[in-house]
């Protein structure tokens, strides 16, 4: 960030303003609705595919590996990378020209770019080296050493030892160390081509997105299976071409921004492709287990059951009415609990106004009062008899015989 310099008044614009224009600290021209409805669809996005594959993958199928807990921690730190955007936007604003900002306010936005610049370059080789781990697990049977087995590694680690050079030489670019976000601040940032860095690590991402869409195309076309059939397939992992497309943005606005001293306005330019790159990435991971998920719900038995439920309980509804409204059983005081003597208790007469039940529709009865209403006795006799002779009870009961 060496390349914006700074007037020594610190209320002037932070860039001179080119012929003819004038600054508007107060109310800057930009498009902070199209950053904040970017921030919440990534975020509901990504939120939405890592439930669905963690939903597959411990739910249904149990079997979840390396990759998906990788997964998981890089859904973190995007998650992180997005609040940070959104605290960008609440700085100066998103795309935003940057002599609209006054000096002394350039020093919070470039505060989180830095911060969020560091966080994306932990964010990208963790879901590059997630997805490729999914590529072994998927394409590459333990013991084989072929094309996706060699691709997948290459990937892997040319992202991790490129971005950890990143994050190096973007935390040693100035000193003292405040001012690779205060300009305003005395020192030099002659360690590191922070912009050069941001070129390099763009064409990588071009590259190593283009090979990860190629990994799984490759292998799909050469399964032994009908042509429809590996068509669907190849479909349900084309997502990576966005992932490409997004890198290619990304690679444009970051020359972009290499030549232009309008940091603010061409920054938030090449974060606003990276969120994209970034979903992208995750989609790529997520969406083939989509599949899984769907056929392990069942989803024309759920609905169906749903609407079971739904109507018994509409049933229960209409008939817990009919009952409230139709009967009236009176309270039961504590007089007419009688002991039982004899006959002193008198039997009540039950009075039934409906004599058809039709579909489901009940007998409407009611009460008299309340209390017993009828009783029964029963009368049980023993009669021990020693009648039965011998040869019945052996003609009966043959297993007591002995021979």
């Amino acid at each position: 960030m060496s390349d914006i310099s700074l007037g020594v008044d610190i209320y002037a614009p932070a860039l001179e303003p080119p012929e003819g224009v004038v600054s508007d600290f107060d109310n800057p021209p930009n498009k902070n609705a199209y950053g904040h409805a970017t921030v919440f669809v990534v975020i509901v996005i990504s939120t939405l595919a890592l439930a669905g594959r963690i939903l597959s993958r411990w739910y249904f199928l149990k079997k979840p590996h390396i990759g998906d807990y990788i997964l998981i921690l890089a859904y973190g730190v995007y998650i992180a990378t997005a609040a940070c955007v959104y605290r960008i936007i609440g700085t100066i604003g998103f795309l935003v020209d940057q002599w609209n900002v006054r000096a002394v306010d350039l020093a919070s936005f470039l505060h989180l770019t830095f911060v969020v610049s560091n966080i994306w370059s932990v964010f990208v080789p963790l879901i590059k080296v997630a997805i490729c781990m999914e590529w072994l697990h998927l394409f590459s049977p333990k013991g084989t050493r072929g094309f996706v087995f060699w691709s997948s590694h290459f990937i892997i680690w040319t992202n991790i030892l490129t971005y950890f050079i990143c994050i190096v030489l973007l935390n040693i670019a100035c000193v003292p160390y405040e001012r690779n976000w205060n300009k305003l601040v005395p020192g030099t940032c002659g360690r590191a081509d922070t912009a050069r860095n941001t070129l390099v690590t763009s064409i990588i991402n071009v590259v190593t997105d283009i090979m990860i869409f190629i990994i799984p195309q490759k292998t799909i076309w050469h399964l032994n299976m009908s042509k429809r059939k590996r068509l669907g397939v190849s479909i349900i992992f084309a997502i990576g071409i966005f992932a490409c497309v997004a890198a290619i943005l990304r690679l444009v606005f970051s020359v972009q921004r290499n030549g232009s001293a309008n940091f603010t306005h061409s920054f938030s330019a090449v974060i606003a492709t990276s969120l994209a790159e970034g979903i992208c990435g995750i989609l790529v991971m997520c969406i083939p287990s989509f599949p899984k998920a769907y056929s392990g719900m069942n989803i024309p038995k759920l609905v169906t059951s749903l609407r079971s439920w739904s109507s018994m309980a509409r049933l229960r509804g209409n008939n817990s009415r009919k009952i409230s409204t139709s009967s009236s059983v009176p309270s039961r005081s504590k007089a007419q609990y009688l002991e039982l003597n004899g006959n002193t208790v008198p039997l009540y007469e039950i009075r039934a106004t409906g004599s058809n039940l039709k579909g489901s529709q009940t007998d409407e009865i009611h009460l008299t009062e309340s209390g017993i209403v009828q009783t029964t006795n029963f009368e049980f006799h023993e009669d021990e008899s020693t009648a039965v002779t011998t040869d019945e009870h052996y003609r009966q009961h043959p297993w007591t015989q002995t021979h």
